[in-house]
């Protein structure tokens, strides 16, 4: 049957005994005394109350936590060598706590080696994502600039170019029906030629107005437009290049606390761990020196 170890531990008794005695006094010198010698036993005796102590002692206590029960304990008055086992305490139950600790270690590690994966997941994925965010607002303003700088006015030119040339033509194909009225007058020409020069005007003259109206639809309603979308683009561009810087610190502060709690957790669970070992290790109780064994009594 094993006995249950509740308050106190065992006593190394080192070195030899003496005793301690209390409440008395020693007697003190009185008058002299005198007695006739004869042979025979001489009988001397000293009546006095007391204890004995230990000249040293060393007090090993139970420091496991909770009600634990005792495996083997070593008689008292037993001599030991430093080293030696004195108290075996059952700690089975801390044991198989200790086996489930280790497998709750394990996953809190993993789960801290997973949260420290997400973060690096997080943090390319906000590189990225802030980069390509980056690049379409560079491009916005670049297309904006190209179209103010380049389209637009080569645009431009080349219509007012195209409508210099038509007046020239219409000019041409004017003189040309002016002249060939003259001819016509004389004889020179026939109706049909005089009608031929005269349709070659008017459809100049058509021509010439037609890329005229081309060039005010493109200052007046084109250009505007496309300015205006062109501008709308840079700005939705900005935009999302904020939401996005945004949003990828958003979640590199969450993969952070996330990492951080895992990090808390793991180190909890160690903790644990390394206090259910020490107190498995409390469990076998040793001997410090050399001496003899003795139980303690009371509250000592």
């Amino acid at each position: 049957m094993k006995k249950v170890l509740v308050v106190g531990g065992v006593v190394l008794v080192l070195g030899a005994g003496w005793f301690f005695l209390r409440g008395g006094k020693a007697a003190e010198a009185s008058d002299e005394l005198y007695a006739t010698v004869v042979e025979g036993p001489l009988v001397i005796s000293v009546e006095e109350f007391g204890e004995i102590r230990p000249s040293q002692e060393i007090v090993l206590k139970n420091e496991v936590q909770g009600r634990v029960s005792i495996i083997t304990l070593v008689p008292e008055g037993t001599m030991v060598k430093e080293g030696d086992v004195l108290v075996q305490l059952d700690v089975s139950s801390k044991i198989d706590e200790k086996d489930s600790q280790e497998i709750t270690l394990q996953n809190a590690k993993s789960a801290l080696e997973v949260a420290r994966e997400e973060l690096e997941i997080q943090k390319n994925q906000a590189a990225s994502d802030v980069e390509l965010a980056e690049e379409a607002f560079l491009f916005a303003k670049e297309d904006l600039e190209k179209y103010e700088k380049g389209e637009y006015p080569s645009t431009l030119i080349d219509k007012k170019g195209q409508i210099a040339l038509k007046e020239q033509q219409v000019k041409q194909a004017k003189d040309k029906y002016e002249w060939s009225k003259r001819l016509f007058e004389e004889k020179f020409i026939s109706e049909t030629e005089l009608e031929g020069d005269e349709l070659s005007w008017k459809s100049s003259q058509l021509t010439l107005e037609s890329a005229q109206r081309d060039l005010e639809v493109l200052e007046t309603y084109t250009h505007r437009r496309d300015l205006a979308k062109f501008r709308s683009d840079v700005k939705q561009k900005e935009m999302a290049l904020l939401r996005t810087r945004k949003r990828a610190a958003s979640s590199i502060a969450k993969a952070e606390s996330d990492l951080r709690a895992k990090e808390s957790e793991f180190r909890k669970q160690m903790q644990k761990l390394d206090k259910l070992t020490n107190q498995i290790d409390k469990a076998t109780i040793r001997a410090r020196r050399d001496g003899q064994v003795g139980h303690a009594q009371g509250g000592r």
